[in-house]
């Protein structure tokens, strides 16, 4: 191991702001898309090991819903299916073990 990391703090504290697209059956679904996302998108931007992580800000910049009819052969059984779709900005803070080389 390396002297120079002897008695030195090497956790780093990083505010990190991601925009994700998501969509769901529901808009619960749609929102906990959004925040398994967020955090395969966090493992890729740190450089280190993560420690801890708490979303600070959550808004929701574009918010859609379609709806559409569907049919069997045409004409039977008709059941109407709903997608939300949402753009949501995620302020997130993120404690991270820096590598150690």
């Amino acid at each position: 191991m390396n002297n120079d990391l002897l008695n030195k703090n090497l956790i780093e504290e990083k505010n990190i702001v991601i925009t994700l697209n998501s969509e769901g059956k529901t808009v619960e679904e749609a929102i906990n898309n959004v925040f398994i996302k967020l955090r395969k998108d966090i493992y890729s931007k740190v450089e280190g090991y993560l420690v801890h992580m708490v979303p600070e800000k959550f808004i929701i910049k574009n918010y859609q819903v379609e709806e559409k009819i569907e049919k069997f052969l045409m004409f039977f059984l008709p059941q109407k299916r709903t997608k939300y779709i949402l753009t949501a900005e995620v302020s997130v803070k993120v404690k991270f073990l820096r590598n150690i080389k």
